[in-house]
């Protein structure tokens, strides 16, 4: 379980962090994947808004919860 956890705790890091970096790298990406890049920088920059940011995790926390207690 501390493994799976540790492997966990580092996915998550790692995704927040491509979150906060990757939309200032654009040109990078637009240089190899335009399409592609394209798609994934407008979903993340909708992140960088924080109502909309503070929002999708309201949303996340709740419909977790009560998941959570509807399978207790």
């Amino acid at each position: 379980m501390v493994d799976l956890s540790r492997t966990t705790a580092i996915a998550a890091a790692a995704g927040a962090l491509a979150i906060a970096l990757l939309p200032h790298m654009e040109g990078l990406w637009r240089s190899r994947l335009p399409r592609f890049a394209e798609q994934v920088l407008l979903g993340m920059r909708a992140f960088h808004n924080m109502g909309r940011f503070l929002g999708f995790t309201v949303l996340t926390v709740a419909i977790w919860t009560t998941d959570a207690f509807g399978a207790i």
